[in-house]
């Protein structure tokens, strides 16, 4: 049955939705994780933004990584605040970050492309930790 998931065309983008929604409500790693994956391959968009944006900063899972890298997509600033905390908190929110930080990198990714005013102040206060990692995202 999963085979023919993964490989088929069909859509399910609501049933997805509804899944997402009792993940978040059970606090379910492994629901959320599959819709996490399920959101990439049925092409996230607008609709996901509030559930993520409900749990970008719960610590109830460890998806913290994937839900940056989707909202980097939704460019909304509602993120911003949320991006760094993300970004300064690694002991609660980038425990898997190794020597790279993908996840740091990933919250200044989201953060250019927010492109606001906000998103941009946030910015200058990542710079202004010299962290090397922010330099080499924002120089990509």
């Amino acid at each position: 049955m999963l085979t023919k998931f993964w490989t088929s065309n069909k859509t399910y983008k609501t049933e997805n939705l509804q899944f997402l929604e009792s993940a978040v409500a059970d606090k379910d790693i492994q629901k959320l994780k599959f819709s996490i994956a399920m959101a990439f391959r049925d092409v996230l968009d607008k609709d996901y933004s509030d559930i993520f944006y409900k749990i970008i900063l719960e610590t109830w899972h460890e998806e913290h990584e994937d839900i940056v890298e989707i909202v980097c997509d939704f460019k909304e600033e509602r993120y911003c605040d949320a991006l760094l905390k993300i970004a300064l908190e690694d002991k609660i929110y980038r425990k898997f970050d190794d020597e790279n930080e993908s996840t740091l990198r990933k919250c200044v990714n989201a953060l250019v492309a927010i492109n606001t005013k906000k998103s941009k102040d946030i910015l200058e206060k990542l710079i202004l930790t010299k962290n090397l990692n922010v330099r080499f995202a924002l120089d990509i």
